[in-house]
């Protein structure tokens, strides 16, 4: 009996010293030292890129964005004059030319133009670009359309334009006009407007935020019309949406009246 009850406590012991050796072995192990954080990879060497050179003199005009499309050709805008126009221009590297592929006609005042140009996300099948520009128009406006691209005669037709959005703007005086545009993945087109703001005058090159209502609304970036404006529209497919959101405007003797462009549906 006292044989059989020594062999049951030593089991005991063996059993509880299997179960706590893991703890007490990690306690006794010193903490491990936190995962170094990834290298940033470094930056390829210069000598893996090559300089082409794309146009040149004073034909090219001044030259505002590009997209290169999936064959290597390369559409660049340059931001025109209200005389001349703006070009949307094409660099075939075949032929290591540039050809002339649209002519839009503007109100090229102070910074604006043509100014903005993306590629749409389908373009392989659609041939679709986005154009950012500042037509010729009354009331004054800014405007996105979608315009398409010819594979074979390496022209975007102007009667192929279908305009997305557009909104109110003023050209009284200079400056900060924006024009890019980006997409997320699920098909959206984003688009910085710019304050369309002047900083000189008193303001001397600082932040123009001058809330004197005696002053230019143009003079105060911190007021709300309608030129700063948060915008994101949708174009997939043959249903696009558009949207436009604009701080509620506030009372204010400037000349420029605030006017929010409804969101419309196409």
């Amino acid at each position: 009996m006292l044989s059989r009850a020594v062999a049951y406590l030593t089991a005991l012991l063996t059993l509880s010293a299997l179960l706590l050796a893991p703890t007490a072995v990690a306690a006794d192990e010193p903490a491990a030292a936190p995962k170094a954080a990834p290298k940033a990879a470094a930056p390829p060497p210069t000598t893996g890129f090559e300089k082409v050179k794309l146009d040149g003199g004073l034909g090219m005009g001044e030259p505002i964005e590009l997209a290169v499309l999936p064959d290597g050709k390369v559409l660049y805008i340059n931001r025109g004059t209200s005389a001349a126009g703006g070009q949307v221009r094409l660099y075939n590297p075949a032929t290591k030319s540039t050809t002339v592929a649209l002519t839009l006609p503007l109100d090229a005042r102070f910074e604006d133009g043509l100014i903005g140009i993306t590629l749409h996300p389908k373009f392989a099948t659609t041939g679709w670009v986005m154009l950012f520009y500042s037509p010729k128009s009354t009331p004054l406006v800014n405007r996105i359309s979608r315009f398409t691209f010819s594979q074979s005669s390496n022209t975007i037709a102007p009667s192929s334009e279908d305009m997305i959005i557009e909104w109110p703007t003023e050209r009284e005086m200079c400056c900060h006009s924006a024009g890019s545009m980006s997409w997320d993945t699920a098909g959206n087109l984003y688009f910085a407007v710019g304050d369309n703001t002047n900083s000189g005058g008193d303001a001397q090159g600082m932040a123009p935020i001058d809330e004197r209502p005696s002053r230019h609304a143009q003079f105060d970036a911190s007021a709300p019309p309608a030129t700063r404006t948060i915008c994101a529209a949708r174009s997939t497919g043959s249903t696009r949406r558009t949207t436009a959101r604009t701080p509620s405007p506030t009372a204010t003797s400037s000349p420029r009246a605030p006017r929010a462009p409804a969101p419309r549906s196409m």
